[in-house]
């Protein structure tokens, strides 16, 4: 993090924001019980080395969430199956909230969906309600 925080600044850009990523959640790093403190004990050490924020993903439990979001760094969250309305993280003190690779992953679901359908049935209402081009193109004068 000290690397980076020099290179951004050696760079011209000492304003560039970097966010780092504890694991301890997402791949269940330790014991159960002591995974919040190994996220606090990541976060304070984050944070001394130059960090502007910290990415916990899988941590969407709202009591749970709420420490860590008092803490030295802004928290950022990924959303996804399961966790809670983009509200909750937010009124807990959650600064940004993503959703990581659920969109391709949601692209690639619709891309089976299809495939099943054609090779299954021989049909394609896995397609209908599909925007056309003319739509799609809009999408990206925005």
């Amino acid at each position: 993090m000290r690397a980076a925080r020099g290179a951004a600044a050696g760079a011209g850009l000492p304003e560039q924001v970097l966010n780092t990523l504890t694991e301890v959640r997402l791949f269940g790093i330790g014991e159960v019980d002591g995974r919040l403190a190994g996220v606090t004990a990541r976060t304070a050490a984050y944070a001394e080395a130059g960090a502007d924020g910290v990415f916990v993903p899988r941590l969407l439990d709202l009591g749970v969430l709420r420490e860590p979001a008092r803490g030295l760094l802004p928290v950022n969250v990924m959303a996804g199956p399961g966790g809670p309305a983009v509200v909750g993280p937010a009124e807990a003190g959650v600064r940004r909230i993503g959703v990581g690779t659920g969109v391709a992953h949601a692209a690639c679901t619709a891309a089976r969906d299809v495939a099943v359908e054609l090779l299954g049935e021989g049909s394609c209402g896995a397609l209908d309600g599909s925007p056309d081009f003319s739509a799609l193109n809009g999408l990206f004068g925005k």
